[in-house]
C-alpha cells in the first residue's frame, strides 16, 4: 500500500500588500537619511539639477508655491531657494529621517508628511500649485498606482502649471537594491509613464533619457504641462 504524503507545511506567501511595501520604503529611508544626503551631494552637477531645475523655476511664476514630492533631504528645494528666495516652497515625504534633515538645512519651506501617490492639504489649497516637482520618486509607485497619481497631482496645479518629473526608466522589472532593502520598486516603461501622464491631462513639452552609468540605470526627465 502505498502511503499518503503528509500535507505541506510550507508557510503561505504573505499577499503583495501597497500599505506594507510603502512602510517598508519609509523604513530603509528612514535609516539612511544621513548617508542619502552625503550621497545627493555628489549628484547635484547632473544636467538634472543644473540645467533642468533652473528652466522649472523660471517656467513658475516666482510668486507661485512649489511642492517636492518624495523631497528627500531638501537639496532640490535648496537649490529653488536659491534661484527664488521668495518663492513659498512645500516639501512633502513619508520619512521622519529624511524631512528632519532637510528641515536643517531650510528654514523657509514648510514640510508634510505624506506618500506620494496622495498629496496632503497644502496652505495654498487644491489647485493652487504653480509646480509640483518629483525626482526619482515614482518608481516606489506599482504600475496601477501611476495615472491616480498623476490624477492627483493635477488637481493641486492651476491651470497651465507645471510639472518636473524624473524618473527610473525600464522594461517594468523590479529594482535591485541589494542588501539595503527587498521592498518593491519598479522601472517603469517610458510608455507606462506617458499613458498615465496623458490620463491626467498633463502635457509633456520636454522629454531627455539619460543613461546613468554610475547607477547602471537609465532616466528619463519630463518637463510637463497642466492641460
Amino acid at each position: 500500500m502505498t502511503s499518503t504524503p503528509p500535507p505541506s507545511t510550507a508557510p503561505t506567501p504573505t499577499p503583495f500588500s501597497l500599505v506594507e511595501n510603502q512602510k517598508q520604503a519609509t523604513a530603509m529611508y528612514d535609516g539612511m537619511a544621513e548617508q542619502y544626503s552625503s550621497m545627493m551631494d555628489g549628484e547635484l552637477s547632473k544636467r538634472l539639477y543644473t540645467h533642468f531645475l533652473p528652466l522649472f523655476n523660471r517656467l513658475v511664476d516666482p510668486t507661485l508655491p512649489v511642492v517636492d514630492v518624495g523631497c528627500g533631504t531638501g537639496e532640490c528645494l535648496q537649490i529653488l531657494t536659491s534661484l527664488s528666495p521668495t518663492r513659498p516652497l512645500y516639501g512633502v515625504d513619508p520619512s521622519e529621517g529624511m524631512v528632519a534633515v532637510a528641515k536643517k538645512k531650510l528654514k523657509n519651506a514648510q514640510f508634510f508628511e505624506g506618500f506620494a501617490s496622495s498629496l496632503p492639504t497644502l496652505p495654498c489649497g487644491e489647485g493652487g500649485l504653480g509646480g509640483i516637482l518629483s525626482t526619482f520618486v515614482i518608481h516606489h509607485l506599482m504600475t496601477e498606482e501611476l495615472a491616480p497619481t498623476f490624477v492627483n497631482w493635477a488637481s493641486h496645479l492651476r491651470p497651465n502649471g507645471t510639472l518636473l518629473l524624473a524618473s527610473w526608466i525600464g522594461d517594468g522589472s523590479d529594482m535591485d537594491y541589494g542588501e539595503f532593502a527587498s521592498y518593491k520598486a519598479v522601472q517603469h516603461p517610458l510608455q507606462n509613464i506617458l499613458s498615465a501622464l496623458d490620463q491626467a491631462n498633463l502635457k509633456v513639452e520636454t522629454q531627455e533619457i539619460t543613461e546613468d552609468a554610475e547607477f547602471g540605470m537609465s532616466y528619463v526627465t519630463l518637463v510637463i504641462l497642466k492641460k
